[in-house]
């Protein structure tokens, strides 16, 4: 009996080994982050949160582009900090966002290149006036899980180390 107790603890502190390096390979990031956004290479003051399904980003005078019968949207980021950028990107869909006010909100989606620390990634990202929030982009979980863990009782742990790549 005392050779399967030790057996099934063995076990057990072996999968927590593995889980925290598993962990342990993962960034951490704090709740709030500089990023850079490609196209463009801006970089933007972003929140972090863990409670957000997915990644938003103040953009405006967004304006509808046919393109061969694809729809792109042409729209402004302001980093808030003097620098501006105006991108085109192809909309891949439409997100209902819930309000809570109540009624869901239709936001725009396409696809941004995101890098947050080491961590660049291409990933949807929905349009909308944040001009009321503090910060001009939202990173959501979309964006975050299986990638990086969230302390969200720091900030700019992770700078971003990206540049321009060709091909983009």
């Amino acid at each position: 009996m005392k050779r399967i107790f030790q057996f099934v603890l063995a076990l057990a502190l072996g999968g927590l080994l593995i889980a925290s390096a598993a962990q342990a390979e993962k960034p951490v990031v704090g709740w709030l982050e500089k990023v850079v956004v490609f196209p463009g290479g801006l970089a933007l003051e972003a929140k972090v949160d863990t409670g957000a399904d997915n990644t938003s980003l103040d953009a405006r005078n967004i304006t509808e582009i046919n393109r061969n019968g694809r729809k792109f949207l042409r729209f402004d980021v302001d980093n808030r900090q003097g620098q501006k950028l105006t991108l085109e990107r192809e909309q891949v869909g439409i997100e209902l966002v819930p309000h809570h006010k109540g009624d869901d909100e239709e936001r725009p989606v396409i696809i941004l290149e995101i890098c947050l620390g080491k961590e660049c990634r291409n990933t949807l990202v929905n349009l909308v006036d944040r001009s009321k929030r503090k910060h001009p982009l939202l990173i959501g979980r979309s964006f975050l899980l299986d990638r990086v863990l969230v302390d969200p009782g720091v900030q700019h742990l992770a700078p971003p180390t990206a540049q321009e790549r060709k091909n983009r």
